[in-house]
């Protein structure tokens, strides 16, 4: 999507408007994107245990800021992303990593067990042991890389774990925000990445999932359509039903941070609830949790004072 100045600037105030901060922002926050063109400010992802679900979600987004970072593939690393591939793809990756001082972007968990998940000629865990030495800020990209998602699903072979239990376990101090979802929103991650460029520090975070305020400040269950169903305890016996709420078919929304049921997917046209099916909690750090989808609210009942 190509736009012109005034659409462009337009864009950055609605991404302003999202940290509730005046849309004169979008002024300073072009000129961030300026900086990113020219290597001032430089946004080095790379992806782990992960499905790169996270990073095309951000691709199909509407935005116009997207595409211009898509130009700017030279100050932006990403495997699935890069116009060069091999050695020397992996040779820029070495020079960001020597320039330092970049805004580093993980997608996906990582393993506990090295012989698993390798990029190009190194193991992941000490390809990312190096990148996060050398890192300003850290933004963990997706469920994955935020709580261990999938990849750390009960059983998994490789022992995944989340980048912060990673950190941790290692004792990196790092300043960090997560940015869940399953896969993350679009404009939640972009939005993440101008304000962390633009102002030199992390926005206002939600300190019981550490992730920024405004899109994960309220469960999602508080401001769902279906709310008033719940309050009247009228429930859906099946996925579909119509004007019920959907808790006794295990929906996670009154434990699950989010900003769906106000800021819904596909450039505001839906979400799961809309669509008649429970929330899974995509955003929660158990996800995808040990009981089945759609069958048992145990999880949620224990979060809900009834």
């Amino acid at each position: 999507m190509k736009a012109n100045r005034r659409e462009f600037l337009k864009y950055l105030g609605s991404l302003a408007g999202l940290f509730g901060l005046s849309k004169n922002v979008s002024i300073s926050y072009a000129k961030t994107i300026k900086k990113i063109i020219s290597g001032d400010i430089k946004i080095l992802i790379i992806s782990g245990q992960a499905c790169s679900g996270c990073f095309f979600s951000a691709t199909y987004s509407d935005s116009p800021f997207f595409d211009d970072l898509i130009l700017m593939y030279k100050n932006i690393f990403h495997i699935t992303l890069a116009a060069n591939q091999g050695k020397s793809c992996l040779d820029m990756l070495n020079k960001l990593i020597n320039e330092g001082n970049y805004i580093l972007t993980v997608e996906g968990s990582i393993p506990e067990i090295e012989e698993y998940c390798k990029v190009g000629n190194k193991f992941y865990r000490e390809l990312f042991l190096e990148v996060v030495t050398n890192a300003k800020f850290l933004v963990n990209m997706g469920t994955c890389a935020s709580f261990g998602g999938i990849p750390a699903a009960q059983g998994n072979p490789t022992k995944a774990i989340s980048i912060p239990k990673f950190l941790e376990k290692h004792s990196i101090k790092i300043p960090y925000i997560n940015v869940p979802g399953c896969p993350v929103k679009a404009d939640s991650i972009l939005a993440t990445w101008l304000y962390i460029a633009t102002f030199d520090k992390l926005p206002p975070i939600n300190n019981q999932i550490n992730a920024p305020k405004m899109f994960y400040d309220s469960f999602i269950h508080n401001k769902c359509e279906r709310f008033r169903y719940f309050v009247q305890d009228i429930y859906a016996k099946k996925v579909g039903d119509k004007y019920r709420c959907l808790l006794a078919l295990g929906c996670k929304g009154p434990i699950t941070y989010g900003d769906c049921s106000y800021r819904k997917w596909n450039c505001g046209k839906n979400y799961c609830i809309s669509a008649g099916t429970p929330c899974i909690g995509c955003f929660h750090p158990e996800f995808p949790f040990e009981e089945q989808f759609y069958t048992s609210p145990k999880t949620v009942l224990k979060g809900l004072k009834i």
